[in-house]
This record gives C-alpha cells, structure tokens and sequence, in this order.
C-alpha cells in the first residue's frame, strides 16, 4: 500500500494498493506514528481529488488491460480448440467415408459381440446375418440359417450392444443408423415371427424326415479295441419316443466286417432311452460298448427299432435310416 497524503489534524491517511484509493481513520497514537516514520503532507482538497481520480484511473486501465488480455487468450484458446475439432471432424468424416467404401450394411461382424440372444439364449450365429434395428442398448438381427437335412430357416435375435471394438461400432451404427431404426421389429412382432417360422421349418423337417434324424454320430476304438460312440437322435415324429435301439457292423479298410468280441457276432446293437419329445434332440454316449479287432475302420448303423411311449414300434433300415450332414 502507498501513501497519497495525511491529513494530520483531520487523522485521516489516503492511500492505495493495485485494487484502489482508500481514506483511513487514524488513532491518536497511529497518526502520531505516520506523522513521524513517512514524509507523507497534507495535499490541498482540489488536489488531493485530482491525484485521487489519477490513481483511480491508472488502476481501472491496469485491470481494463489485464481483463483484455484474459479475453484474447480465452478467444485465442477457443480458436485453437475449434482448429482441433474442425481437424477432428474431418478426421472423423474421412474415417467414416473410408468405413463406407471398405464396407456394406451386411458385411457387420457378429462374432463381436459378447452376449447371447435375450430371446433364444444363442451366442453363435453361422447363417446369413443382416442387421436390423438398434433400439436403447439392443440390438435386433435377422438370421437366415441352415437347418437339419439342410433346410432353411430364418429367425430373429435380440443382443446387448457390448461390442469388443467399440470404434468399429461407432462407425457402424453411425453409417448406416437410418436402416436401424425401422419402429417394426417390435419384441411381440419378432416372438410372432420366430414362432411361425420355426412351426414351418418343424413341417418340413417332419416331412423330409417323419421318424428323425440322427444329427450326429461319431465313434472311435479306445487302447484296448472298445468301440466307443456317440449319437444324438432328432425325434421328428408326433409321438414321443422311449427308446431308440441302434444295430450297426464294423468293417475294416478292405470292407470286411469285424468280429465283435465276447458276443460271437457280427452285429452289434446298442439301446439310447428316452423320452425324447418332438422336434427335441437327445445325445448318448457308449463307453466300450464291444470290443472288437484293432483294423476297425469303420461303423454302419444297419437298422434303427424306435419304441414309443405307447409301446408301437417303427423298424428303419437303408434310405429310411437319415443323417444330418456330418
């Protein structure tokens, strides 16, 4: 703080600092005090007011300066952070014009996504994907498949969007967002369809196939020439099975059958129990169930029995006999 002047009979000291001029009341012992220690006179009235209003000003200039100076620098940083987002824009426009031109609205990789269908509970989608809606945080694909005996089907899936490459998504649903918000694929709409489908896939499958399929058979000979297998059985029918009694040959690489150990026979056979309703798979596993020579190569299923609940029976054999694609 400076001293502008002291009125020494008035007690009175003027003085100021960077923020303005002040007019302090002295003490009797603090105006002796500034009497003696600073050379500070009384100035006339007039001129005291003109040095006052002087220092005033200079101080209203130093801050009118300063706050100028604020101001340039904000509007230099905001010109400066508009330059980065204008280079960011384009960046990003060039990115996504590349994305568009390296990449179509089908071509959206499924395998990256974490989660299973909140409708069916897949997590592995191998047919013909196409995207369709994003709604909230979901995800709302068509799937056209292959089914069993190679008949196709088309169903809807539902996915939370929790994508491993978040960029690439970002791109995605940014270049292509007006073909994902269709209002049509409702959840009653997607449950309608996928049910109507699925009822008309199970037609055709029960046409192709009217007493199953096997969907899966695989064997092998363990160290000591057991024959191990497995087999999965797709009840097609309308009645529900109550086993299924599987009879088969071993054969070697010349086409020879093997002799099957212990049973004296060429022909073994092997039960699978139900109950396996329509249109429901059921796997079996055989562990060691003959024993046969080690040049075994390979296994026929010669005939298939199939049991129902209500003790009928259907004998398949030859053509009868269907497999999935294996």
């Amino acid at each position: 703080m400076k001293i502008i002047a002291h009125d020494k009979k008035k007690k009175l000291l003027y003085a100021y600092d960077d923020r303005g001029c002040y007019e302090i009341s002295l003490t009797e012992n603090w105006n002796k005090y500034v009497s003696k220690e600073f050379d500070a006179k009384k100035i006339a009235e007039n001129e005291l007011n003109k040095a006052i209003m002087q220092i005033e000003r200079e101080i209203d200039d130093k801050y009118l300066d300063m706050n100028n100076a604020i101001i340039a620098g904000r509007k230099a940083e905001q010109a400066r952070n508009d330059s980065i987002q204008s280079e960011l824009r384009k960046k990003h426009e060039a990115e996504l014009s590349n994305y568009k031109k390296e990449h179509s609205f089908y071509n959206f990789d499924i395998k990256e996504f974490r989660n299973n269908c909140v409708i069916c509970n897949e997590n592995k989608f191998l047919g013909i994907i196409v995207p369709k809606r994003i709604s909230g945080d979901s995800l709302t694909i068509f799937e056209l498949k292959k089914g069993i005996l190679g008949i196709m089907y088309s169903q809807f899936h539902m996915i939370e969007l929790n994508y491993k490459d978040k960029n690439k998504l970002a791109l995605y649903l940014e270049a292509y967002k007006d073909s994902l918000s269709s209002p049509e694929y409702t959840m009653d709409y997607i449950s309608e369809y996928n049910k109507n489908e699925k009822e008309k896939y199970n037609t055709q499958l029960r046409k192709a196939a009217p007493n199953g399929v096997i969907d899966y058979f695989y064997w092998s000979l363990n160290s000591v020439c057991g024959i191990d297998i497995s087999l999965n059985y797709l009840n097609t029918s309308s009645k529900i099975i109550k086993y299924v009694d599987i009879y088969f040959n071993v054969y070697n690489a010349v086409g020879d059958k093997c002799f099957l150990k212990y049973v004296n026979s060429y022909t073994g056979s092997i039960r699978g129990v139900g109950p396996i309703e329509p249109f429901i798979k059921r796997r079996w596993t055989w562990d060691a169930s003959y024993y046969t020579t080690c040049d075994a190569s390979e296994i026929k299923i010669t005939k298939l029995v199939i049991t129902y609940m209500d003790n009928t029976k259907k004998t398949l054999t030859g053509n009868a006999i269907l497999y999935n694609e294996l």
